[in-house]
């Protein structure tokens, strides 16, 4: 068989199932050699195929939305600081027309989520669609579905690829595009906002002040939180790699149990098959430890994020506020802009979990398409 599949497996590997004694080392030294390339010429076809109106429609939507929902949220943010404005100087004659502008918002804010939601779920379910039709046709050709069964490899378990990670190849990537679009858009928004409304802060014991040092801070804390998150979960794709592979595993022997023993017609399943059933389950339950246990780590750091966030704006801008250097309504406003900014730059940190599941999956529908075209000329039986 030719190198081509060498960023994966070397010939004639079979995929086995991580035991308790593996290391996670092994399956990202794969999933480092996949070239992105390969999966963008797998799924472009999508908006390039006859029928594409809709695809573009629908993403033109999604992103559309995307931007829609930052000029709310910059709305918001601003109405704020008017109605903490409003109750620090308890002006009681203008709460009535602050609730009628923050209906306004309200509306056009859960409107602009339902489209969103609508737009991007559409978007995805017809991706799906396209690239599973795509996979099973490949698959099903000249009988291309038995030939493959005797290379293994990249080819194994290809109705686990094809019905599974296919969909989790494509359907997180919606969710990734809009989110960082949006991330984007909302640090542009808010960064000029913590510049202008934080103002400078005077170093204590000298004279120097720090011009827009709420900017400063967003960006420190953001860069530690980027910090952990690599150190600690540096490894979760290949983590979850051999997750999916030892679920595809069970699933498999399961299925070959049945089938052997209908064509055998055997009542009882014999003691080595229960045994390699045996083995695929403790693969499983291993792996998926494994699993868990790098994913409560990850939680200290995105959880505490969540709880840790709200208050480090308030600290940082409360000695301004006490000495009158700002209204309640502008501190409100900044820290509410630092939350945003930092949940902006920390988007790889919230979606971490996510997107090492995502390119798991991704790694092994290319693997199958690439083991699958590997037939086309006749490589994968040498």
């Amino acid at each position: 068989m030719a190198q081509k599949h060498t960023k994966f497996l070397k010939h004639g590997e079979q995929i086995s199932m991580p035991d308790s004694t593996e290391t996670t080392g092994v399956a990202t030294s794969r999933i480092e050699r996949l070239r992105f390339g390969d999966f963008l010429h797998l799924v472009g076809g999508f908006w390039g195929h006859p029928a594409s109106a809709s695809p573009w429609l629908l993403t033109f939507g999604v992103l559309a939305v995307a931007v829609l929902e930052i000029v709310i949220q910059v709305g918001i943010n601003q109405w704020n600081g008017w109605f903490f404005d409003i109750l620090s100087g308890k002006s009681t004659g203008r709460l009535s027309h602050a609730a009628l502008v923050f209906c306004g918002l309200a509306v056009a804010a859960i409107g602009a989520g339902a489209t969103g939601v609508l737009c991007r779920l559409l978007l995805q379910v017809r991706w799906r669609q396209w690239l599973t039709s795509e996979m099973l046709e490949h698959w099903l050709r000249d009988s291309r579905y038995l030939r493959l069964v005797s290379i293994g490899g990249d080819g194994n378990n290809p109705e686990y690829r094809i019905a599974e990670d296919v969909r989790l190849s494509t359907e997180p990537v919606t969710d990734f595009i809009t989110g960082l679009i949006g991330a984007m858009l909302t640090s542009v928004a808010f960064l000029g906002l913590l510049w202008t409304l934080g103002g400078d802060i005077g170093i204590p014991g000298t004279a120097v002040r720090v011009p827009g040092y709420m900017v400063f801070a967003v960006l420190v804390y953001s860069a530690i939180g980027w910090t952990l998150i690599i150190l600690v979960g540096g490894s979760y794709v290949g983590v979850v790699k051999d997750r999916n592979e030892a679920e595809a595993k069970l699933r498999y022997e399961l299925i070959h149990l049945r089938e052997q023993s209908v064509l055998r017609h055997q009542v009882d399943a014999p003691m080595a098959q229960r045994a390699i059933i045996a083995r695929a389950l403790t693969g499983v339950a291993n792996a998926w430890t494994r699993v868990a246990h790098r994913s409560a780590q990850m939680t200290w750091i995105t959880y505490g994020n969540t709880i840790i966030a709200p208050v480090v704006p308030l600290l940082l801008v409360a000695p301004k506020y006490l000495d009158g250097g700002m209204s309640l309504g502008e501190m409100m406003q900044v820290a509410m802009a630092f939350v945003q900014v930092q949940a902006a730059l920390n988007w790889f940190v919230s979606n971490y979990g996510r997107l090492a599941e995502w390119y798991a999956s991704v790694v092994r529908v290319v693997a199958l398409e690439d083991a699958l075209g590997d037939l086309d000329s006749g490589r994968g039986l040498d």
